[in-house]
Order: C-alpha cells, then structure tokens, then sequence
C-alpha cells in the first residue's frame, strides 16, 4: 500500500510504497545498533526539541507553557546520548541514510514534537 507523506509546513510531500524502507531495513549493519528500530529511535531524539511550546506549528506567539525544566532536562540527555550512539554508528562504518547533505540540516531544525 502507498502513503503519502506531507510536510505540514511547506506542503512538499512524497510516495511511500514501503519498499525502500524494506530495503534499507534489510540491509541495515551495525555496531553499535541492534536494530532498524534502535537507530530510528535516536534519529527521532535527535529531532526533538526541548523547548517546545504545546502549540500548533503555525503558531509563531504563543502563550502556552514551554516544557517543565525536568522534562526540557531529560530530552536534553537522550539528545546526547542519542548523539554519541549515532556518531559512534557511523565511525563504525554503520549503514547511513543517503540524504544529499540534507540531514545534518534536519537534525539541527527545531521541529514541533
């Protein structure tokens, strides 16, 4: 079955048949990851941010509260830990994403979780 996929912000979307994450799932080496599963985990800390308002993407001002400094702390931590593990996946030699450069970009967004 094919999905779409959109980007709510830009409205740039693509086909996702399953095939190529099949594939890359099949293919997937590492060291230091068990899994597919675990790496994927860490690309989604990694994207987290931890001075996210529970707001809507669109909402540029917002008076909602930003996370409690516990919570904003323990995201930070699995950010680094995610970080390293990633880091040290791939000067292991660990099967990567061929993004076109286009994902060091991503990590660095500060994306609405």
């Amino acid at each position: 079955m094919t999905k779409r996929i959109m980007a709510t912000k830009t409205g740039e979307f693509m086909y996702d048949d399953g095939q190529e994450t099949d594939a890359f799932k099949s293919a997937f080496q590492s060291a230091v990851y068990a899994s597919y599963d675990e790496y994927m985990a860490d690309i989604y800390w990694m994207s987290k941010n931890e001075d996210f308002r529970f707001a809507l993407v669109y909402e540029t001002e917002s008076t909602f509260p930003r996370r409690h400094p516990e919570e904003r702390q323990q995201v930070l931590i699995n950010k680094i830990h995610a970080q390293r593990r990633y880091q040290e996946h791939l000067e292991k030699g660990g099967t990567a994403f061929d993004t076109g450069g286009s994902f060091s970009g991503l990590l660095n967004k500060k994306a609405h979780h």
